[in-house]
């Protein structure tokens, strides 16, 4: 028998990944079991809709969760920092920076950003 405390520690489970959102879904989807014995009770259609409601709401949000647990950011954060240091590298090369020793400084600061960049980007 499915039963609330059953949810709450599955949910709490599937937040560490020691439980697959299919599972999660399906005791979600369990859930209609009850609803049908309420309104077999005689229970008001108002507050049978507001959980169906609800019910709904939770599977959004699980959904929404697990797509951006599952979305890795990292390479979107890597292709804005490159583009970055393309722009500013291209906006040194077009201004001339007098003296000529600070705008070497400036080359050669994007240059070991760009180091960086590699180093990290080739990390397992």
């Amino acid at each position: 028998m499915y039963t609330k405390k059953n949810f709450i520690t599955s949910l709490n489970e599937w937040f560490y990944k020691k439980e697959k959102t299919k599972s999660i879904l399906n005791k979600i989807s369990g859930m209609n079991e009850f609803l049908i014995a309420l309104e077999k009770e005689g229970v008001q259609g108002n507050f049978i809709i507001k959980m169906e409601n609800e019910q709904n709401n939770i599977r959004k949000i699980l959904l929404r969760t697990h797509t951006i647990r599952d979305t890795n950011f990292v390479a979107s954060g890597y292709a804005i920092v490159e583009a970055l240091g393309i722009a500013i590298t291209i906006g040194m090369i077009i201004i001339k920076i007098e003296p000529f020793y600070e705008s070497f400084f400036f080359h050669r600061a994007c240059h070991l950003f760009n180091n960086v960049y590699d180093f990290f980007d080739k990390r397992p």
